[in-house]
């Protein structure tokens, strides 16, 4: 799974595009990548792009854990 993740802290905003296919451990490995990152602050906002995603193999369980 393919991710570009870009944040702009003078904005406050993290924004990711996903391509391909996504399964929960990728999305869940990736909030962790975000998380630990030196710019990300926790009262930043946050655009996901699922517009390239050809099969999201995402569980309520992941989304709710995500959430």
């Amino acid at each position: 799974m393919p991710v570009i993740l870009k944040i702009n802290p003078q904005k406050g905003v993290v924004h990711s595009t996903f391509f391909g296919v996504v399964t929960d451990q990728e999305l869940l490995s990736h909030s962790q990548t975000i998380a630990s990152h030196p710019d990300f602050r926790a009262k930043f906002d946050e655009i996901i792009d699922l517009t390239m995603v050809t099969d999201l193999q995402v569980s309520p369980t992941a989304m709710q854990e995500l959430a």
